[in-house]
């Protein structure tokens, strides 16, 4: 179903970056679909502070992202 709606999006004009955090069999998934994909962040664990954490670290992480990319259009 993701490779679908993923697809469908394509095929309408998007342009997708795929992003995963580090949790259960998502890699996995995207791997046997067959979609490139970034890594950025990880699970939370158990506690609300462990998660809030690693949010913050993802958000983190992805905010270096974009701004590399940004940097890249400018080139």
């Amino acid at each position: 179903m993701l490779a679908h709606m993923i697809q469908w999006f394509r095929d309408d004009g998007a342009e997708l970056m795929i992003t995963a955090r580090d949790f259960d069999s998502t890699y996995k998934i995207l791997d046997d679909q067959g979609l490139e994909y970034l890594q950025v962040g990880a699970h939370g664990g158990d506690t609300i502070v462990q998660k809030m954490k690693a949010y913050i670290e993802r958000l983190d992480g992805l905010l270096e992202v974009v701004n590399f990319l940004k940097h890249l259009s400018r080139i």
